[in-house]
């Protein structure tokens, strides 16, 4: 991607921070979140008042796992002076030919430059689950999802109870480990010098090009891999996807925003580099428009 050198790069943070209208660049619409109950617009209970740095709710409700989308939650809700609303389903869905049970959560936010962060656990006795997922959110980045919750050939029981607790609370900013552990389902460990992802590598082989053949090539063992070592390079590249692959939705600061487009270009991840250029000529910095117009002249 040589329309994007280190220079441009820091021109374009110097400019947005200097002019004061640019600090982030969302990406939202990067998967169109399909499960939303198409009753959900009509039908959101009523805002419970809560002002506070934290909000926490529990929930319990059945679930009918013969549908291939079931809505367990539709909450609105107002925290910080922000009306939000919730909305939690469970849903199928299919990597690497498999199918999963998957859940996902989206909250409903007003634009705002806060910063929350998000953990949710999911259990149901019966159908053996018992899962944890952590996520920061904010505006464009509102999404927090467990792709794999459990295989579908596992699920004896048709209709099953969840218990599922919610916590949100307002962070002055992101803290994350070098050592990360994605949830749902993780056979897989990518790894380099300066930390690791534990990840579901159904999950990279149906949505990254780059270990769709990767992890399906016989003659290289890469169907047996349990471990891929990475560059420094290549491994900063893949942690800026790897949370946009799993969640759905997305937003970069300005440096972060062109490694992401890089990072897509180079792991062969078509749909997320699509999105990535239609966010950027949305963007209102004229700079960064300007770079993904020579980009795409030069291609």
């Amino acid at each position: 991607m040589d329309g994007f050198s280190d220079k441009r790069l820091v021109d374009t943070q110097i400019l947005a921070l200097e002019m004061g209208i640019f600090n982030e660049v969302p990406v939202s619409d990067m998967f169109s979140w399909e499960h939303r109950s198409p009753r959900v617009s009509s039908s959101t209970r009523p805002s419970l008042d809560f002002v506070s740095e934290k909000w926490e709710e529990s929930f319990s409700g059945p679930a009918r796992l013969y549908d291939e989308t079931c809505l367990l939650i539709e909450e609105g809700f107002t925290f910080n002076q922000h009306h939000m609303f919730l909305i939690m389903a469970v849903f199928k869905r299919t990597f690497n030919s498999k199918e999963f049970l998957s859940f996902g959560a989206l909250f409903g936010m007003p634009p705002s430059k806060e910063i929350f962060h998000c953990k949710i656990r999911i259990q149901s006795p019966i159908a053996g689950i018992d899962s944890s997922v952590e996520r920061y959110l904010k505006h464009g980045q509102n999404t927090i999802m467990i792709p794999t919750l459990f295989d579908c050939s596992e699920l004896t029981e048709k209709l099953v109870s969840f218990n599922i607790k919610v916590q949100l609370e307002t962070v002055s900013n992101e803290f994350h480990p070098k050592h990360v552990v994605m949830p749902g389902i993780t056979n897989l460990t990518v790894k380099s010098k300066s930390g690791s992802f534990k990840v579901d590598k159904n999950v990279l082989i149906e949505k990254v090009d780059f270990f769709k053949t990767y992890l399906r090539n016989i003659h290289f063992g890469g169907h047996i891999k349990k471990e891929i070592r990475l560059t420094e390079t290549e491994f900063k590249e893949f942690s800026h996807i790897v949370d946009a692959v799993y969640h759905g939705s997305k937003t970069c600061d300005v440096d972060s925003f062109v490694l992401f487009g890089t990072a897509s270009d180079a792991f062969l991840c078509t749909e997320l580099y699509s999105v990535w250029e239609k966010s950027a000529l949305k963007c209102k910095t004229p700079e960064v428009r300007a770079m993904v117009i020579k980009q795409q002249k030069n291609e």
